[in-house]
């Protein structure tokens, strides 16, 4: 096809400005010759960056909406002959597996944004230290991790991230069913089919999975700490 003769780009406002504190620091360094001048890959992935922290705060929301809106749909349609105790079989809900279907989509979509913007930081953090010449010897995702950890963070939700995505987009699917324990129910997403839930290796919950978002957000500050520190 002809290259585009006319066409209307799109302007994104600002939203997560993860990387303006380290470009503070990053061009204080530059003006003290302390390092040369940034490299233009990295000032690229900045900007890729930003647009993936925008997307990611989206993509957690909508797989939540779809969470809360799944549990009402099954809810309404659910008798006492659904319900499963661990004494007593039950029968399952015979419905439209598209408010299923439309949840796990919309919960790989959080997952596989979470770790694409992971991803492109660790990137800019071993960027960064090859433009201060700060090299380890250790691999890029432990020191991502140390990063947070050391300047006050918690970093848990970076194995759990890796676990639950390495799982369900690379190995397998989600089976879903819904914790009707108590009033305030919750999804539980099972790695195969099972029937009881002795073994939490089995399974986990959606409100477990929606701390890795906020252990993800919380590790910001950290990350910018850790990574303007290199050029001071």
């Amino acid at each position: 096809m002809p290259a585009p003769t006319r066409w209307i780009h799109i302007s994104e406002r600002p939203g997560t400005q993860w990387v303006h504190p380290i470009w503070r620091a990053i061009n204080a360094a530059v003006a003290g010759g302390a390092v040369g001048r940034t490299p233009a890959p990295m000032s690229k992935l900045g900007a890729h960056i930003t647009t993936r922290l925008n997307i990611v705060p989206i993509a957690w929301r909508k797989a939540t909406d779809q969470a809360n809106s799944l549990i009402e749909y099954v809810s309404q349609r659910a008798g006492p002959e659904n319900s499963y105790r661990q004494e007593r079989p039950a029968y399952a809900v015979v419905m439209s597996m598209a408010p299923v279907y439309h949840f796990i989509l919309a919960f790989h979509s959080a997952l596989f944004e979470t770790h694409a913007a992971v991803e492109l930081m660790r990137n800019f953090l071993g960027r960064a230290r090859r433009h201060t010449n700060k090299l380890m010897a250790g691999s890029l995702k432990q020191d991502f991790k140390d990063g947070i950890a050391q300047n006050g963070g918690d970093n848990t939700w970076c194995d759990a991230l890796e676990a639950a995505r390495g799982f369900f987009t690379h190995q397998g699917s989600a089976y879903v069913a819904i914790d009707a324990s108590t009033r305030n129910r919750d999804l539980l997403l099972m790695k195969e089919n099972i029937h009881e839930f002795s073994d939490p290796a089995t399974y986990l919950r959606f409100s477990e999975i929606i701390r890795i978002a906020v252990g993800f957000e919380r590790s910001f500050a950290p990350l910018q700490r850790y990574i303007s520190a290199l050029y001071v």
